[in-house]
């Protein structure tokens, strides 16, 4: 099955792109909106008002592989379940949380045959603060800038091995230090459509064995607008379905591996995806399909992404305020 698809995929990724955009596209910008969709892709730039917990729960398979590998290719699959947790501290200032668990699996091509390889745990756990420096309100709009600091814990396994030796590097998980993030984020949304961008930087700092993960540099963009319904009611708020495009250029540094450059490692990524989400007053329900646009990665042994898919449920928390006293009841006095 993974290899039908891979076959059947990757020499039609241009079609798809096309007939992924053409779906959405003939409904054209419709009317007002109110409640917005939201990046599925990355999560810097994730809405949350004060005193509001934002819970996402998604799952990204990815599939890859080096078909350039002997004894039929090496091929990868990369099933993740990323947690979002982001919370309004105060009207300007939002913290958030990101864990992953994972399972991999590669089939690799060797001169002497193929091997099974599989790992799976937690990943690098993220923590940030975003700070909104510039907020723009206006009837029907808004307009924000937000830089935003943290780290990448290292709860993520990075020297994960069998009884030939460690594993390779698309099976490793973590970076096994803490590393800072540092990133700005822009987003604008009207009545009829929304746009999200970020710019983000990795500082990934050597362990130990002589381990160091290489710096991750990305921008991403989000576009989206609203398909249904197609005139918005004045006497409540309905449910509404949108579509989103996004994209990701991620730039990676080449990993050090036991004191030496790994040659496979590091290079150019540019994705594109496609995709709908279903929104209502609490929750949000999204579903994309991504395909690189451009590849250029380091080695003759880089493993190149054929296709990923990332499902997502979300749900709106009002949270109790501690900073404001209770007011007292009318009829019950002080």
């Amino acid at each position: 099955m993974l290899h039908w698809l891979k076959e059947w995929v990757y020499p039609r990724w241009r079609v798809c792109c096309v007939i992924a955009v053409s779906v959405f596209c003939w409904n054209g910008i419709v009317a007002a909106q109110k409640l917005r969709a939201a990046p599925a892709t990355f999560i810097t730039a994730l809405p949350v008002s004060q005193d509001q917990l934002l819970a996402r729960f998604s799952f990204n398979p990815t599939l890859s592989s080096n078909p350039s590998a002997p004894s039929g290719g090496t091929q990868v699959n990369n099933d993740q379940f990323p947690e979002t947790f982001l919370y309004g501290l105060t009207d300007k200032i939002a913290l958030a949380l990101d864990t992953r668990q994972g399972f991999s699996s590669m089939q690799e091509g060797l001169p002497q045959g193929s091997q099974s390889l599989s790992a799976s745990g937690f990943g690098d756990t993220l923590v940030f603060a975003r700070y909104t420096l510039l907020d723009l309100d206006y009837p029907g709009s808004t307009f924000r800038i937000a830089p935003l600091v943290g780290a990448y814990l290292p709860t993520g396994y990075y020297r994960q091995s069998n009884s030939a030796g460690p594993l390779p590097l698309a099976l490793q998980n973590g970076s096994g230090s803490v590393d800072s993030f540092l990133g700005l984020t822009a987003a604008f949304y009207n009545r009829n459509y929304g746009f999200s961008w970020d710019a983000t930087w990795r500082h990934n700092l050597p362990a130990s064995g002589g381990f160091d993960l290489g710096d991750e540099y990305r921008t991403d963009g989000e576009f989206e607008w609203r398909l249904l319904p197609r005139s918005l009611p004045s006497s409540y708020l309905p449910n509404e379905l949108w579509g989103v495009v996004e994209t990701n250029c991620i730039w990676n540094n080449r990993s050090v591996v036991s004191g030496s450059l790994d040659s496979a490692s590091g290079g150019f990524t540019w994705l594109f995806w496609s995709g709908v989400d279903y929104a209502t007053l609490h929750w949000e329900l999204g579903a994309e399909v991504g395909v690189p646009v451009i590849q250029n990665l380091n080695g003759p042994g880089a493993i190149d992404q054929i296709v990923s898919f990332r499902l997502f449920y979300e749900y709106y928390l009002a949270m109790p305020s501690w900073r404001e006293k209770k007011k007292p009841h009318p009829n019950l006095g002080t």
